[in-house]
């Protein structure tokens, strides 16, 4: 197996989001060919080749705008774009700053992969929600307690291995051991945890997860207010409750921001307009007291012949934005 795609599959297994960007289209002279490909995980850590550093540092600015929204991206960059920084959401034209002066098309597509539902319990809503959630996107794992031979830290470790960083998490045991369950979830930076049980069972298991610093909600008793009665029902309105929230921090997430303050200070270069991390670029400088990034060493040697009027133009620029 091509060793990208290999690297794309272990990451799947894993449940760890990736970006894959493809060279979809090549205008000589450029590195870059038709077919190669990369993957770009969250931290930035880049597998493959696309092309030269400048090439690189575009695509891994694109690629946290498309772990942020979830929505692939047709990237193209050219030595004499139309309009070098025109966005239309899911085609971006840049211009191309390396030495070749060849043009590089790139489809950006993030896999972010289903979340991961862990259902413990083999009570009737358990098997309820386990089968409701069979047309969901949801990668599933139910934890049981064994009951011909329960042993309660076997179960403790198979839930501590199975709610990875993000899962979603319903437990239904009918209050035999979600207490224990609690405990072993306070670590674990979860989407949703949602406790079927009464309203007064539920406050005391609301008190006893306020202790932990885990920032999730506890939801208990479990689900929407539909006043459904059948395990089914109940089912039903807990996915729903699932749903609503995942869908929410989805649509409230800032692709434009929020990518850039998880992976450094980002500036703009004075000669090309790029983003450039300041922070991991190669090329940076210090002029009239302030630190100056670069996408390359073209960009950077053509700004120190001439800063001032590069800070003049930038300005300039930023105030007809």
């Amino acid at each position: 197996m091509d060793s990208i795609l290999a690297e794309a599959a272990r990451l799947e297994s894993q449940s760890i989001p990736y970006v894959m960007a493809t060279v979809v289209r090549t205008v000589r002279p450029t590195s870059a060919t038709v077919g190669a490909r990369a993957v770009v995980k969250e931290n930035h850590e880049v597998s493959g080749y696309v092309g030269g550093e400048c090439t690189r540092n575009i695509m891994l600015e694109v690629a946290d705008l498309a772990f942020a929204d979830g929505r692939p991206r047709l990237l193209i960059l050219s030595p004499d774009p139309e309009d070098p920084i025109a966005m239309d959401g899911q085609v971006i034209v840049k211009a191309m700053t390396c030495h070749s002066g060849g043009t590089v098309e790139l489809f950006i597509e993030p896999h972010l992969g289903d979340p991961r539902l862990i259902v413990v319990g083999n009570s009737p809503i358990a098997r309820a929600v386990m089968a409701a959630a069979q047309t969901l996107p949801f990668s599933q794992t139910q934890v049981v307690l064994n009951e011909e031979q329960p042993d309660l830290e076997l179960l403790i470790n198979d839930l501590r291995q199975a709610a990875l960083p993000g899962s979603y998490v319903v437990v239904a045991t009918m209050g035999q051991y979600d207490e224990s369950a609690i405990d072993v979830l306070k670590e674990i930076p979860l989407s949703y945890l949602g406790i079927v049980a009464s309203p007064r069972r539920g406050q005391i298991l609301k008190e006893r997860w306020a202790e932990s610093e885990n920032n999730v909600t506890l939801e208990a008793p479990a689900g929407l207010n539909l006043g459904g009665q059948h395990p089914g029902e109940i089912a039903i309105s807990i996915l729903a409750q699932m749903i609503g929230l995942r869908r929410e921090r989805h649509e409230s997430k800032e692709p434009a921001a929020s990518p850039r303050q998880r992976h450094g200070l980002y500036v703009e270069d004075p000669v090309c307009h790029m983003a450039v991390n300041l922070e991991t670029t190669l090329y940076k400088g210090e002029w009239n007291g302030k630190d100056w990034g670069f996408c390359c060493l073209s960009c950077q040697e053509s700004f120190f012949a001439d800063p001032e009027q590069f800070v003049s133009n930038l300005n300039e620029r930023k105030e007809t934005l």
